[in-house]
């Protein structure tokens, strides 16, 4: 039999608090609410990628919406780890977003390190900025086939 080794990266070190800061968006594209890199060095063959990643969004007003999602990558390209989140018109009030997944590698995410990243945007920029923010219980694990 093959040893595992699970190693689990917490996105947001700052305990007890129960959210990372806002990020309030300055612009209509996508903006970072966080990036986090995760590099626990190669400790064998990567066998799955395990996460559970919660968001929470609003608008500043009541007439537009607001869209988030989460990206993943290594080396150069970003890659969306879910479909998009879309919180429609009147999201003045935060509403949390939990999504999970288990994944294989694949031909980019073969190796560490890794970067994660929340991206937030208004659905109408001119009408109302989005806001976002990331729960400290959020989590990315790597699951080896020790060499």
């Amino acid at each position: 039999m093959t040893p595992i080794i699970f190693e689990r990266t917490i996105l947001l070190e700052d305990l007890p608090i129960v959210w990372s800061a806002e990020k309030v968006t300055s612009s209509n594209d996508y903006e970072v609410v966080k990036e986090v890199t995760i590099d626990h060095g190669i400790l064998g063959k990567i066998i799955e990628f395990e996460c559970g990643l919660t968001c929470a969004i609003k608008s500043t007003n009541t007439e537009t919406g607001v869209f988030a999602k989460w990206q993943i990558r290594s080396k150069r390209k970003w890659f969306d780890l879910f479909e998009e989140i879309f919180y429609p018109s009147d999201a003045s009030i935060y509403q949390e977003h939990t999504q999970y997944s288990r994944f294989k590698p694949f031909r980019s995410l073969r190796k560490p390190p890794f970067s994660l990243r929340l991206l937030v945007k208004s659905q109408d920029g001119n009408k109302g900025k989005a806001i976002g923010k990331i729960k400290t219980l959020s989590y990315f694990k790597v699951i080896y086939s020790v060499l």
